[in-house]
């Protein structure tokens, strides 16, 4: 794992209020200041992670009211399709935040690990987890 020290974070949710919650728990928990970055949609966050290197882009599964549909007439959870395009640009680990239980149908599996939402102290040792293992 990188070093908890000096990570550089993006977080990726339309509801900016949690965006803001989710960073002070997890440096709360994890006692450091960690460099967070912020985006409200997917296009603001496919500029950010090509410009910047980060170590965790946490993405909002049901980003922009959930699903968009493909070209070959899939449709897929929003998060899911940005967790499939940054792939283009990033080696930084994917974590989808949820409400949901993702399934296979719902690109589970472009993402490298899963965080439920909502984000409580409780779930501190969850955070610790998926940073240690993703």
């Amino acid at each position: 794992m990188n070093e908890i020290k000096n990570l550089r974070v993006l977080v990726i949710d339309d509801y900016t209020y949690y965006g803001d919650l989710f960073r002070r728990k997890i440096e709360s928990a994890l006692n450091e200041t960690i460099e967070f970055h912020f985006a409200v949609n997917a296009n603001e966050g496919l500029s950010k992670l090509q410009s910047r290197r980060y170590d965790y882009i946490f993405i909002d599964a049901c980003l922009e009211g959930c699903g968009v549909k493909l070209p070959d007439g899939y449709e897929i959870m929003m998060g899911a399709y940005l967790a499939e395009l940054a792939r283009k640009f990033t080696d930084a680990k994917l974590i989808a935040l949820t409400a949901w239980d993702l399934s296979q149908e719902d690109g589970k599996d472009r993402f490298d690990a899963i965080l439920t939402k909502p984000v409580l102290s409780k779930s501190i040792e969850k955070i610790k987890s998926v940073l240690e293992n993703a």
